[in-house]
């Protein structure tokens, strides 16, 4: 601890907090019988699980909205099946299906180059690697939930348009 020393100006005084509690204190039993370590452990891994939250939800809004330009540029097309003979539950399930193939595809591709990584931090870190499936299996599973409950809505009122304005509709 520092201080200024009231009797002599422009100095400073260096304190050892331990020279200050005596050896028979009731904090030294409690630091000595206790290890204080998991605080600044789970500290920096909430810090950790933050950064990893932020990052999944910008990734996710970024292919939500990479999805939604891709199938909005596509209308056209859209309106050409349902006017052969698709009818609007059977866009729903071709909506559906590209955009669920595409966040699979994704997500295998992300796992499989994730666990890759760590494989290969192991050869700089040889600590145990200890991969949770049954983490990677939630974030999968909030992801594809995420993607019904915005793509079913978008899809739905995509196919709720109409056919002729669809079609006559000029996609800038």
């Amino acid at each position: 601890m520092m201080g200024i020393d009231g009797n002599k100006q422009n100095q400073l005084m260096y304190i050892n907090l331990d020279d200050l509690v005596p050896q028979d204190h009731l904090l030294r039993d409690i630091r000595q019988k206790i290890d204080f370590t998991f605080i600044y452990d789970t500290r920096v891994w909430s810090f950790f699980l933050s950064a990893i939250i932020v990052i999944m939800l910008s990734v996710t809004i970024g292919v939500f909205n990479s999805l939604i330009n891709n199938i909005y540029s596509k209308r056209k097309e859209f309106a050409v099946l349902r006017a052969i003979s698709v009818d609007k539950k059977g866009l729903v399930q071709i909506i559906l299906t590209q955009v669920l193939l595409y966040l699979c595809i994704g997500m295998f591709v992300g796992v499989t180059l994730g666990i890759t990584l760590v494989y290969a931090f192991r050869l700089i870190d040889p600590s145990p690697i200890h991969i949770h499936p049954t983490f990677v299996t939630t974030i999968i599973g909030i992801m594809l939930a995420l993607a019904l409950a915005v793509f079913i809505p978008y899809a739905s009122s995509l196919a709720n348009k109409k056919v002729a304005s669809e079609l006559n509709h000029s996609h800038v």
